[in-house]
């Protein structure tokens, strides 16, 4: 469940889940959350796609926009899977140059109709989406993975910069997490170690990559949209995995937990797995 309160349209909550047909499912409440709407789909690839099941980011500002970044579907399932951009705002859907997609009340919204902010159907490589945030002019920033073989992980950094989309690889990240078993077929290959996005400063990311065999956690800073960075270890010299990095929204350093994470003595599947979370608020 993904709940967004939006002060300027009198606090309402928007929701959003996977609901009907695995599909982005959306409702909203104007009384402080007591009654709903009822739920409707909100991304409905066209009729052809109807088996295709969206995977979903969201982030809010709390004023006025939701911004909403997605894939055609799961990359085991879409070969050509892309990465797509649209944002709610003032009971509409629109894209980053904020060329209207459709109504609030007209959902759903095939992926094309949005931002086609990676278009695997021309590379065919697939993708997978990991996290989106608005930087301080309120332009949406994505982060993603190119697969371009399921040992070969690559995290992207897409930013709107007022006219276009401007996509840069950051870092090779590895193969998948998930340790397989011998003699096996890996059921998840498209699992990476996983990146996100310092939300109060999305120039700043934390990520997972495979390094000397271990997956190790690293904070990774850029000063010019995405070309180039400047890296710190987080974790190193690690016995376990460390993967699926996350920042809790808005939280300052030295006042509760800021970057968390799993450490894997085990994890075969999710449900095969000998895990915790870990916690930090310096590095």
């Amino acid at each position: 469940s993904n709940p967004y309160q939006l002060s300027a349209e009198s606090d309402r909550i928007y929701l959003f889940w996977r609901g009907i047909g695995f599909k982005p499912n959306i409702s909203y409440s104007d009384d402080g959350g007591q009654t709903w709407q009822p739920g409707r789909i909100l991304i409905q690839p066209k009729q052809t796609y109807t088996n295709q099941r969206p995977y979903v980011k969201y982030y809010s500002n709390g004023r006025d926009r939701i911004h909403i970044a997605f894939t055609d579907g799961h990359p085991r399932k879409e070969p050509t899977n892309g990465i797509y951009y649209a944002c709610y705002r003032n009971k509409a859907f629109f894209r980053a140059d904020g060329t209207r997609i459709t109504a609030l009340d007209s959902i759903p919204f095939d992926p094309r109709d949005a931002d086609v902010v990676y278009d695997a159907r021309l590379t065919n490589v697939r993708a997978w989406v990991w996290d989106v945030a608005e930087d301080r002019q309120g332009h949406p920033v994505i982060l993603y993975t190119r697969l371009p073989k399921e040992t070969d992980h690559r995290y992207h950094y897409a930013r709107w910069n007022g006219r276009r989309w401007i996509d840069h690889e950051i870092v090779a990240a590895g193969p998948w997490f998930p340790q397989t078993s011998p003699g096996q077929t890996e059921r998840e290959p498209h699992y990476s170690g996983g990146i996100t996005l310092d939300h109060d400063n999305p120039n700043v990311v934390f990520l997972s990559r495979q390094i000397n065999g271990v997956f190790e956690i690293e904070r990774r800073e850029t000063s010019d949209g995405g070309s180039s960075w400047v890296s710190q270890p987080v974790t190193q010299h690690s016995a376990h995995d460390n993967v699926r990095p996350f920042i809790p929204w808005h939280a300052q350093p030295g006042h509760g937990p800021y970057l968390l994470w799993m450490n894997n003595e085990r994890y075969i599947h999710y449900t095969n797995y000998k895990t915790s979370i870990r916690m930090i608020n310096r590095w």
